[in-house]
């Protein structure tokens, strides 16, 4: 079984698993949404029997049926849902593959949602040229807005979401499954006809590295997402194991006697989670054991999330680091990107409760590379730093393919190049940093002036 992300039957397509290994050269991508798949919308005809469907599109009336079903029950020409939930490519989309099968009569198929509601998922990182979400609605139309997160900023897009009665297409609009009959629970065929799956088309920015798609409902109306198709133009950035997996944590406070302790940040079980205590500011520190360099950092949080926090990082576990801040935090899970962050420890220091609880987080994943720290490694040539402490001037006796980058204690870069000599005499006292970086991998360096 290749490792995809599904999306959710009748939604956000980005390619069958089936298809993905066949086709990974030409772009095709398929998003996993089992998370956000709540029901079954469609009865299929699996290991002879029909299974019916359980969530319908306005409560508990109607749904949908494979072709397979249709003919079982021996309905008349029937216009039904194709037996593999397969839509092949033509002048509007791409190749879309929903989550539905007559091979499979247990699984969750799509996302039912009425009322104002929010749910998201991650996508493989990667710039995307085409990404298609897929959905209708019942008791009239729903509006949606769209939620493009990018890994150096966030873009909204909205969208009315007919009633499945209703053609409908436009510009950002089309049908994907066409004229279908329905049926109910029961499965006897209510109706012929007239009713329809709606692709939306999202328009990505090609430019930019696509992390997550988050979908926002409105009030009105009952929406059935069924999943998201995507054609990528860069290769996705596949990531290393989680680094922060059963490593060492320690937290600025513990909610008590709730059993909600600091390593079950780090233990890899989605059920359970750390807490603190009521009160701002808390942090929670992990040590990777060795010095990495982080790229992705994922924090999934609980109900009593963070509306503001920061991220800092160590070598050394004193001096401190900025990473990254957030002042608007929504919850649910926050994946940063591009961190490209030298250390070995990493806190979180939440600022502002989104509640009147205290902060609480179910998993802090960290991913990326091992970094070269031994002097003695051959794969790092370390230049000659002198004087240290310096005054005027830093010297750098620097081999060939050397970078250099001179921080201050909060990580705010003062020089960056390829020079042998660094002057520093605007400088105050104190401690300073310098990062060495060679093909080989990155060296921190403290040095002071006097």
């Amino acid at each position: 079984m290749p490792d995809f992300r599904k999306i959710g039957i009748l939604g956000l397509s980005v390619w069958a698993s089936m298809q993905l290994e066949a086709q990974t050269d030409q772009g095709l991508v398929q998003v996993d949404v089992t998370s956000v798949l709540n029901g079954r919308s469609v009865s299929t005809f699996t290991n002879g029997k029909i299974v019916s469907w359980s969530t319908g599109f306005d409560g508990k009336y109607s749904g949908e049926a494979t072709l397979a079903v249709a003919q079982a029950l021996g309905n008349t020409n029937p216009k039904a849902l194709p037996n593999d939930g397969f839509f092949p490519a033509n002048n509007r989309h791409p190749d879309v593959q929903l989550h539905f099968s007559n091979t499979d009569g247990v699984s969750n198929q799509s996302r039912y949602v009425t009322g104002a509601a929010s749910f998201g998922f991650d996508v493989p990182v990667a710039s995307y040229s085409i990404l298609h979400v897929f959905a209708l609605s019942a008791n009239g139309p729903s509006m949606i807005d769209v939620d493009l997160v990018y890994s150096n900023g966030t873009v909204r897009k909205s969208f009315e979401v007919p009633d499945w009665y209703n053609y409908v297409t436009d510009a950002d609009r089309y049908v994907l499954a066409d004229d279908l009959d329905k049926w109910d629970m029961s499965n006897a065929r209510t109706e012929q006809g007239h009713h329809y799956i709606f692709g939306f088309d999202l328009r990505p920015d090609a430019g930019r590295v696509l992390t997550r798609i988050v979908i926002n409902k409105q009030n009105a109306g009952a929406l059935t997402f069924w999943g998201a198709t995507g054609v990528r133009t860069g290769p996705v950035k596949k990531r290393s194991s989680n680094l922060a997996l059963n490593k060492p944590v320690s937290v600025s406070s513990t909610e008590a006697n709730l059993g909600n302790i600091a390593s079950n940040a780090t233990d890899g079980d989605a059920s359970t989670r750390w807490s603190s205590l009521y009160t701002d500011p808390q942090w929670i520190q992990i040590d990777l054991g060795k010095t990495y360099l982080i790229d992705t950092l994922v924090i999934r949080w609980e109900a009593a999330y963070a509306s503001a926090y920061k991220i800092e990082t160590s070598v050394d576990g004193t001096i401190w680091l900025p990473a990254r801040n957030v002042a608007s935090g929504d919850g649910g899970v926050d994946e940063m990107v591009d961190l490209n962050a030298t250390c070995r420890y990493i806190k979180l220091t939440g600022t502002q409760r989104a509640t009147t609880f205290g902060y609480s987080l179910y998993e802090l994943e960290a991913y990326g590379n091992e970094v070269v720290t031994n002097y003695n490694d051959v794969s790092i040539d370390l230049p000659m730093v002198y004087p240290n402490p310096f005054q005027d001037r830093i010297q750098l006796d620097l081999p060939a393919n050397t970078e250099v980058e001179l921080m201050d204690k909060n990580g705010r870069l003062l020089y960056k190049g390829a020079e042998a000599s660094i002057q520093t005499g605007a400088l105050s006292k104190g401690l300073y940093l310098l990062k060495i970086k060679q093909v080989g991998g990155t060296q921190m360096i403290k040095i002071s002036k006097n």
